[in-house]
Parts: structure tokens; sequence; C-alpha cells
């Protein structure tokens, strides 16, 4: 036996009405958690990026300095293929005598615009460079600024220098 719950239509329509200002409320609760899910969303991306305009400057600047110093090296490399054109030069470097940069040093004029530090800068990267390296490979003597024969090139040397090269190669290919 069922029973039927008879309800008189004012009252009907105030259960209707209270269960529409309950869907309100819920659907404004789920609003604000849209919005504030959305917000945070927001905010989110927002802080991504600048966290990569961030990066993105600091790439820029570690790019502008390294290319700053290469043109100082190559200002000085220059001064010194002019300087010292027996001994350094661009297209087939010899092999320096060893302390080649105490004797640089010790002829450079205290108002030199080139600096101490740059002077060994330029000759490290001169040094370090894949023709120089098989030039030391090759060679059998070292040179001074006069270009001058001085001391042979040790094997130590040769093979310090074969391995370089060989280094130089293997990250080159990565």
């Amino acid at each position: 036996m069922s029973t039927t719950l008879k309800l008189s239509p004012s009252a009907l329509e105030k259960i209707r009405e209270r269960t529409r200002l309950q869907k309100t409320m819920e659907e404004e609760q789920l609003l604000k958690k849209n919005e504030a899910a959305l917000k945070l969303f927001k905010m989110n991306a927002e802080k991504k990026r600048a966290e990569k305009l961030k990066l993105d400057k600091q790439k820029l600047e570690k790019k502008q300095r390294y290319q700053e110093f290469v043109q100082r090296r190559n200002t000085v490399l220059q001064w010194l293929y002019e300087q010292y054109p027996l001994c350094f030069k661009k297209t087939a470097p010899l092999p320096l005598k060893v302390g080649i940069i105490n004797d640089i040093l010790a002829v450079l004029p205290e108002d030199s615009e080139i600096s101490r530090g740059s002077i060994r800068k330029a000759i490290a990267g001169y040094t370090h460079s894949k023709a120089y390296l098989q030039s030391l490979i090759s060679s059998q003597y070292r040179y001074d600024l006069a270009g001058n024969q001085t001391e042979e090139v040790s094997e130590d040397n040769q093979k310090s220098a074969l391995l370089r090269l060989d280094e130089k190669a293997k990250h080159k290919n990565k």
C-alpha cells in the first residue's frame, strides 16, 4: 500500500523555489571555484612567462658577454699578429716558446691599452685552437717572439695536444 502525500499548490511552489535557490547557490559556488581556478591558472602562466623572459634575458646577456670577450680576444690577437708576425701567425701557427707570455709582458708598455690579463686570455685561446694543437703535434721546435727556434717540442706535449684534439672532436660530435 502506497501513500501519496498531498501538498497544497503554495507548498509545492515553496519547495520548487527552495530547490531553484539551492541549485542557484550550488551553481554560484561552482562558478566561484572555477573563477578561482582560472585565476590561479593565469597567475601560474604569468609566472612561467616571467621566468622564461628572465631566462631569455640571462641567455642573451651571457651571449653578449661572450661576444664581447671574443671581440676583445680577437683585438689582442690582431695586435699580436702585427707586433710579432714571425711568431704569431693566423693560418699556420707555430708552437710558442714555453713562457712566451713573460717575454711579451716584459716589453709591454705600462700605459698600454691592452691589459696583461687580456694578453693571457688571447694566448690561451690561440694555444687551444685546433690549428695550434695540430702544429704542436707536427713541429719539432718551439719559437720565440723573433721567430727563432728555441727548445724542442717534447713528446709529452705532442701526446697532450693529440689528446686535446681528440677531446675537441668528441665534444663537437655531441
